[in-house]
């Protein structure tokens, strides 16, 4: 994964929720399938759900991180959050991440 940003300038003015986004990612280890030595079939796995709904964070087959708006985008395709609408095939992002449960 390649990050672009220079963090000592973007780091006052970057909203909590993106800083806790990127405290979640690390301190739940996220980001360890996308370096060299990561499970390739749970990348591939996620660089193909990344393909279907944020083509413009991918080059080369690698997840490119360049401004601060693209941590949503990573945050959303490690959480699985996006999906598609099953009537009207909308593209969308989940709000909650509750999963469920088809015996309610």
């Amino acid at each position: 994964m390649h990050l672009d940003l220079d963090l000592d300038k973007i780091q006052p003015t970057l909203p909590k929720t993106k800083l806790a986004r990127i405290d979640f990612l690390l301190q739940n280890e996220n980001l360890e399938i996308f370096k060299k030595n990561g499970d390739p079939t749970k990348r591939n796995a996620y660089l193909k759900y990344a393909q279907k709904y944020r083509p413009q964070i991918l080059k080369d087959n690698k997840l490119l991180i360049c401004k601060v708006a693209d941590l949503d985008s990573l945050y959303h395709i490690v959480c699985e959050a996006y999906y598609t609408t099953e009537i009207g095939g909308e593209q969308r992002v989940a709000t909650v991440f509750e999963k469920n449960s088809t015996k309610d």
